[in-house]
């Protein structure tokens, strides 16, 4: 009796599993046989798709003050409305979330504009969730190397205004539109959140403020065409430990030997002539040091090597 008991269940269990998966099947087959991910999710050509858009920060990787670029890790969070995915739970047994591969449903093909080595798009193609009622969500990870001028003229006590730009690859203004996400008290998240979890801290660098604006202005086409796009500001102070302490305090103490010449007795000329030039040899070798950190550039020179 037990025996017979023990195999209804384990019968009934792998029953219950096939009707999961089956169900799952039946949702994916209900909202894509007829999908076309190449065709905007609107019901009219003129309406316009909005996108929510939330950047979330986890390492600020480096900045190359040589060759003026940023490497940071991001999180894009991407969220849309697709009418073609408008489903009931209580049709499909419940099931609230459906993943599917990114290529297989539209995306709005945001990318960063000011990137340096070509990479446009995402690190990793991560798959899709689509919820009850055709909320479409995406967060891929990325890792961007940016462009960043600097300004260099209170180095070592320097702050650096590097900005992050998000448009659409292919569709412009009346297309789609851009709006911020929104936290949990309903305020709009326009700046760059950072992940106090994962974020890893930068030796060399601190970030004060990373607001986010919407942007809109004429692409200066002929069909007179808008565009749109998203600039994230990440202004971020450089700390001043390392140089204080490698390069100004032995700077000012190099210096402070030249006093020394004024004590030398008359007599001791070679002596305050080699001190002298020793000084200077060494004011040298840390004014090398300088050059090889700071970019190379007529826009702005550091006071400290003036």
């Amino acid at each position: 009796m037990a025996w017979a008991l023990l195999g209804a269940l384990l019968l009934l269990g792998l029953v219950v599993r096939g009707e999961g998966k089956n169900e799952e099947l039946n949702l994916y087959h209900h909202l894509f046989d007829n999908y076309d991910p190449e065709c905007r999710p609107v019901k009219e050509p003129e309406d316009t798709v909005t996108i929510t858009l939330k950047v979330t920060l986890t390492n600020l990787i480096s900045l190359n003050e040589k060759e003026e670029t940023l490497t940071t890790s991001v999180w894009i969070g991407i969220d849309w409305h697709d009418y073609r995915f408008n489903y009931s739970k209580d049709d499909f047994g419940g099931i609230e979330t459906l993943r599917v591969p990114a290529e297989l449903v539209w995306l709005p093909e945001i990318v960063l504009e000011n990137n340096i080595d070509g990479q446009f798009g995402v690190a990793y193609e991560a798959n899709v969730l689509i919820y009850e009622g055709g909320y479409v969500s995406w967060l891929p990870p990325a890792i961007y190397r940016s462009t960043c001028a600097m300004e260099v003229t209170y180095f070592p006590f320097d702050w650096q205004n590097c900005s992050l730009i998000f448009r659409s690859q292919t569709y412009n203004a009346k297309e789609v539109e851009f709006v911020f996400a929104v936290d949990e008290d309903g305020q709009a998240i326009n700046k760059i959140d950072i992940d106090t979890v994962a974020f890893t801290e930068n030796g060399e660098w601190a970030i004060d403020f990373c607001p986010g604006m919407i942007r809109h202005y004429d692409s200066g086409s002929a069909d007179g065409q808008r565009e749109t796009d998203v600039i994230y500001s990440l202004i971020i102070r450089r700390k001043p430990l390392f140089y204080v302490i490698n390069i100004i305090v032995p700077c000012v103490l190099i210096s402070g030997l030249v006093l020394l010449a004024y004590f030398l007795p008359a007599q001791a000329g070679g002596q305050k002539c080699t001190v002298s030039i020793n000084v200077l040899l060494a004011q040298t070798v840390f004014l090398f040091l300088i050059a090889q950190k700071i970019p190379e550039t007529s826009l702005s020179v550091p006071l400290l090597g003036r």
